[in-house]
């Protein structure tokens, strides 16, 4: 605390320099800047009649001497080097040809920066390193940083075998490395600048082995971050437009049972993409007809379909198809009104673009109104707030579930199910941890089992990517789908 207290102290004292006789146009304006065993002195000497200017300090009784013909557009700079790391107090004065003093001195305080300093500067860690196949890696940063610390320096291979370094700063967020070779390793280390410094400080640098490359950055937070993936047996991304992509996951369980794993990832935030409610024959009637049809349907009628899932649990009878939960297509209320006991979730969108989930009982009548697309999602709601419901079930089956994080990223996942030697399937609490691992703020399960089913929109045409667990395809009430505007 003492020890805070002088620089303190000292860095005030810097600001305010002691003079005698600055009127007589001998010196004005002496500043001082700290370094690496060294300082910066400069002042304003135009109106000086002095013939030199003399620093000394303390610790040494060097004299130096600046004529005053150095001067550059009436100012002096000067560096004192080969100073140990410590406090030092300066004295200017200004001399005439005689050597005699003309208006006094002016004395100015400041520290200087050693070894020791620099061996006490941490290496902020990247909070992520992001290397997905067939894109340019970078390194993120995030988080609270260490006082004086303005960025990070990187040195890496690039594709001509050459090291390359670059820097990136606190307001850049991310650093890019542009031609990296893959498969080599890097270092990086952070930059200091101290308040009041000529000179910028590095600490150690870290080391890294060349990092793992992913098929996607789903793909890289689900093996990381959901505690499911012991082994991965197979990955792979397609791009369905410039912000939708779809991705594959197969891997294996530490107990080393097969999951699969069907991810859309859409960035709703961009003005041309959307979420919309499709039924049967695009229509509003209820009754039953798979996802792929539903969703050719209204590619039929205009809009292009890039992905598609299952949406609601349904009833066989005494109407066929009459979803459990609320439905809102394209700003036409469809149905207000939830199955007899059962407390149905939601997912939609609103038509002011915002999107939403929660539960449907929570809907005045006059709600549905404000939503341009609306579906139930069954009672077990996965996220709410960030928080993740617990459920303790113990059942694996196939699974769909819909999230969305807090930047209007939303996901679509199906896991494939009851095929032992293909996928196993997963309980609630292993759905939460996966679609978790995505930072989303709101997530729900969707109908599952045989329902369960992916289309994507590739080459052109749609078709089921997953594996159904019926002989064929099921027809249902209703599916959620990422559309073209």
């Amino acid at each position: 605390m003492l020890a805070i207290v002088m620089v303190v102290l000292v860095q005030l004292y810097a600001c305010n320099k002691k003079s005698t006789g600055a009127e007589d146009g001998a010196i004005s304006r002496v500043t001082i800047r700290s370094g690496y065993n060294r300082v910066q002195l400069s002042f304003n000497v135009g109106n000086s009649k002095a013939d030199a200017f003399l620093v000394t300090h303390s610790g040494s009784s060097e004299v130096i001497r600046i004529n005053a013909s150095q001067a550059v557009n009436d100012s002096i700079k000067l560096f004192i080097e080969n100073l140990e790391q410590g406090y030092y107090t300066f004295k200017v004065e200004a001399v005439r040809v005689d050597g005699s003093s003309i208006g006094g001195s002016q004395i100015v305080n400041a520290r200087t920066y050693g070894d020791r300093h620099i061996s006490g500067l941490a290496t902020t860690p990247a909070a992520d390193l992001v290397f997905i196949r067939d894109e340019t890696p970078y390194l993120s940063w995030s988080g609270s940083f260490p006082t004086d610390f303005i960025g990070t320096e990187i040195r890496y291979t690039n594709m001509s075998n050459q090291t390359t370094s670059i820097r990136s700063y606190v307001a850049d967020g991310v650093s890019v490395l542009r031609g990296y070779k893959e498969g080599t390793a890097f270092e990086y280390r952070s930059m200091y600048l101290p308040a009041n410094s000529v000179d910028t400080f590095f600490s150690a640098s870290i080391k890294t082995p060349a990092p793992a490359y992913f098929a996607s950055l789903a793909n890289k937070y689900i093996i990381e971050k959901s505690g499911m993936v012991s082994e991965i047996t197979e990955q792979s991304r397609t791009k369905l437009h410039n912000h939708v992509e779809y991705s594959t996951l197969r891997f294996k369980t530490a107990t080393g049972n097969p999951q699969s794993l069907f991810i859309v990832a859409a960035d709703l935030s961009k003005a041309n993409l959307g979420l919309s409610t499709l039924m049967p024959d695009n229509g509003t009637a209820f009754k039953i007809q798979t996802v792929k049809q539903m969703a050719q349907k209204r590619a039929a009628a205009g809009q292009k379909v890039l992905a598609a899932v299952n949406g609601d649990f349904f009833d066989w009878t005494p109407v066929e198809g009459r979803p459990w939960g609320p439905v809102v297509v394209e700003g036409n209320v469809i149905k207000n009104f939830l199955k007899a006991g059962i407390n149905s979730s939601y997912i939609g969108v609103k038509k002011d673009g915002s999107l939403a989930l929660g539960v449907a009982s929570s809907l005045m009548s006059t709600d549905y109104a404000g939503f341009h697309n609306l579906i139930g999602a069954g009672e077990t709601v996965l996220y709410m707030n960030k928080t993740r419901r617990i459920y303790n079930d113990t059942d694996r089956h196939p699974r769909t579930m819909a999230g969305f994080t807090d930047d209007g990223i939303l996901y679509l996942i199906v896991v494939d199910g009851r095929r032992n030697d293909y996928s196993i399937g997963m309980t609630l609490d292993e759905l939460s941890k996966v679609i978790g691992s995505l930072n989303v703020s709101f997530a729900t399960n969707l109908d599952g089992g045989g329902s369960s089913t992916m289309v994507v929109n590739q080459n052109n045409g749609l078709a089921v990517t997953n594996r159904f667990s019926d002989a064929t395809e099921r027809a249902i009430a209703n599916a959620i789908a990422i559309v073209e505007k």
